[in-house]
């Protein structure tokens, strides 16, 4: 903790706060030649708090502190614990001998990053390529897997057959932890629908399933619409007559081998919505965390989709049988291009949760929250030196090993553009600075690495993260090579990723 006087002391300037728009030139210290001692923290309009710089390196600071005490605990050799006394004396020797060079304390920081990177024991990536889950079809995409209860995974499927073409959702299962499969069965809750009077199929895809605590497997994916040509939006006269998007899901019974209905998954006054390849969080009490994407302004553009996505999160309960609303986040989003898309949220090891966002400026996004309802402003990820980290609107997800939180994700390598598909290989992992959008570059490790085949690039979909235990997670992804119309396609488990 750190205890000050004073944090917030405003005294003198509650005048400046009848204008709408402050003055902040005219601010009274009221405290000698001592420029915001004891003002951390201004007060705004309507109960708004505005944090100052000062604040937010008190912040650093604290984190420093935290993260050199972990420091302290991995230390073994002469040779580290004295590179850890350097990093130590280069912040502060004494209460009154301290560092006040912004860029000397940033470099020591980036010494500290660097260290526990070093000391912290190494992530194992293991590759399992399976060729379609031995099934012998071709074109299975995003397949995505759960472990149960009983030691059994799960695992979702679906074909494609173009883009953004897929066929109905299936699933397998196996109980030898992925080195065989049972016969590939429909979920019948989620097969093709044709609309009355309509064109147009109703289908569900982009499927996840999660594992809920009483042992049944809640399956979430994205009401999306076709026509025997394809997906409805890719033609123009279709475009005006799109019914509305918004998020299924369906529950799968272990003890009968049954799913029930399907059911829409409400978001209360909310229409064109999408929990598409989402990463949720379970809680509690048959609770779990929804990330959804949706039309910000709730109206829909070119190919019937919305003009600005935004992202929120939602937390539900199961209760007899369904998944009930509870209460969401604000909607959050950018001015560029097509805005926020594609949230995953993870629970960090202090019990907070951090939201990782896909944007369409080269950039991905964090935000972080107490609650997974009140959510800070979304910061583009960087390097711990400082560096932005170059992407293009490619989806990311989170793996917790052993209290440490990583990220994984795709981005600009030098050797990857340009390439078709917004740079989805190589998959990528870092482990995540805590409560910070900092990744630590030293940590890096590629998932999986591109792919050729005759000439073809191999094609990643989209990926899934799953949690088996304390130390190991599983990552799931398929790729398909593509000349032309030329199609063919293996599948790719793993890697499971075990701190040893």
């Amino acid at each position: 903790g750190w205890l000050y006087w004073a944090i917030n002391y405003g005294s003198g300037n509650e005048h400046l706060f009848k204008a709408d728009e402050i003055d902040w030139s005219l601010w009274s210290t009221n405290h000698g030649s001592f420029n915001g001692m004891r003002s951390f923290f201004y007060p705004g309009k309507n109960g708004e708090i505005y944090p100052s710089l000062r604040a937010s390196a008190m912040r650093d600071g604290l984190e420093d502190v935290e993260l050199f005490r972990i420091a302290q605990k991995l230390v073994k050799t002469r040779e580290d614990k004295a590179a850890l006394e350097t990093i130590r004396n280069g912040y502060a020797t004494g209460l009154s001998s301290f560092c006040g060079d912004i860029k000397m304390l940033e470099k020591n920081r980036n010494k500290l990053y660097d260290l526990l990177v070093k000391l912290s024991p190494k992530v194992k990536v293991t590759q399992l390529e399976f060729d379609n889950f031995n099934t012998g079809k071709n074109s299975l995409f995003h397949p995505a897997v759960t472990p149960l209860k009983d030691g059994r995974w799960l695992a979702t499927v679906q074909k494609i057959m173009n883009s953004d073409f897929y066929g109905e959702p299936e699933y397998t299962i196996s109980s030898d932890q992925g080195k065989s499969w049972s016969k590939l069965q429909k979920i019948d809750a989620l097969n093709y629908r044709k609309l009355p009077d309509s064109k147009f199929i109703e289908a569900v895809a982009d499927n996840r399933p999660f594992t809920l605590q009483n042992g049944s497997v809640v399956v979430f994916g994205c009401k999306t619409h076709y026509t025997e040509k394809g997906r409805a939006g890719n033609d123009p006269a279709n475009q005006p007559y799109i019914p509305a998007q918004f998020a299924y899901y369906t529950i799968w019974d272990p003890a009968t081998g049954k799913w029930s209905d399907r059911m829409k998954l409400d978001l209360p006054g909310l229409k064109h919505y999408r929990a598409a390849c989402t990463q949720a969080v379970l809680l509690d009490d048959d609770k779990i965390i929804v990330p959804h994407y949706l039309s910000a302004d709730q109206t829909l553009g070119e190919l019937g989709t919305p003009k600005k996505f935004g992202v929120l999160t939602a937390i539900y309960q199961y209760k007899n049988g369904k998944l009930h609303f509870l209460r969401r986040s604000r909607i959050m989003t950018n001015n560029v291009k097509r805005g926020l898309i594609e949230p995953s949220i993870v629970q960090l090891p202090d019990k907070s949760y951090a939201l990782t966002i896909r944007a369409e400026d080269g950039m991905m996004y964090c935000a972080f929250s107490k609650n997974a309802v009140d959510w800070s402003e979304p910061t583009a990820w960087c390097w711990d030196d400082g560096t932005k980290i170059r992407t293009s609107s490619t989806q990311q997800h989170w793996v917790t090993l052993n209290d440490r939180v990583f990220l994984v994700y795709t981005r600009f390598d030098g050797t990857n553009f340009p390439l078709p598909l917004r740079f989805r290989g190589p998959l990528y992992m870092a482990e995540a600075v805590p409560g910070k959008a900092i990744l630590l570059r030293n940590s890096e490790v590629v998932v999986f690495p591109r792919k050729n085949l005759n000439g073809m690039e191999g094609r990643y979909g989209n990926f899934h993260c799953t949690q088996l235990s304390k130390d190991k997670a599983l990552i799931t992804d398929a790729l398909y090579f593509a000349r032309i119309s030329n199609i063919s396609s293996e599948l790719l488990l793993g890697p499971s990723s075990k701190v040893r």
